[in-house]
């Protein structure tokens, strides 16, 4: 028995009942809610080959060639120390706002 797959989400009422089904629901083959609804649907087999090609493997085959994005060279941070060996307006020792 098949599995069906549904592909976009839509509600009917199936023997006086509403039903939802929100797209990736599974249903069998013989589920009521695929008659005259098919357009809703695909083969699990056929969403399952179209997923496996569209995931990258995270590893090369063995002999299979990556090409890799240039690497950018790296920036210095430019870290220079105040001239005089002093130290910014908020030393220990000295008061904001004192005058000396």
């Amino acid at each position: 028995m098949a599995i069906k797959r549904c592909t976009s989400a839509f509600a009917a009422v199936i023997d006086g009942v509403p039903r939802v089904v929100p797209a990736g629901t599974l249903v069998e083959e013989d589920d009521p809610i695929l008659k005259g609804r098919s357009a809703h649907f695909e083969d699990v087999d056929t969403y399952v080959s179209r997923r496996r090609r569209a995931v990258e493997a995270a590893t090369a085959e063995p002999g299979e060639r990556r090409s890799l994005p240039p690497r950018r060279a790296a920036k210095k941070a430019a870290g220079k120390k105040p001239e005089g060996g002093q130290q910014d307006a908020g030393q220990p020792g000295k008061q904001e706002g004192s005058t000396s």
